[in-house]
């Protein structure tokens, strides 16, 4: 049951990435939502199926449980979250500066 809870937290924080996308206009510079769908569209048929949307959660999943036991403990689940954190205020940071 906790690791399909935790899977389930893991694909909504994947399903929102669009929602937070920061989108630009003009030239080609794609907004992390846009690279995020793209990634996920594993066979770049312009739509994420259920399979390649489950498929990318449970890559995700596997790199949050950092002993490879199948399980994802609080600890592993921070440590995602602080690194989650610390790339969007990098990522952040280096929008500022080329503004």
């Amino acid at each position: 049951m906790k690791k399909l809870a935790l899977l389930a937290i893991a694909a909504f924080a994947v399903s929102t990435a669009p929602a937070m996308a920061d989108h630009h206009e003009g030239g080609d510079h794609k907004g992390h939502g846009e690279k995020m769908f793209m990634k996920m569209d594993v066979n770049n048929d312009g739509v994420v199926s259920r399979e390649e949307f489950v498929n990318h959660a449970g890559m995700r999943f596997d790199k949050m449980d950092a002993d490879n036991n199948g399980d994802i403990s609080m600890e592993e689940a921070e440590a995602a979250k602080k690194d989650m954190r610390k790339r969007m205020k990098d990522m952040k940071e280096k929008m500022e500066m080329s503004e």
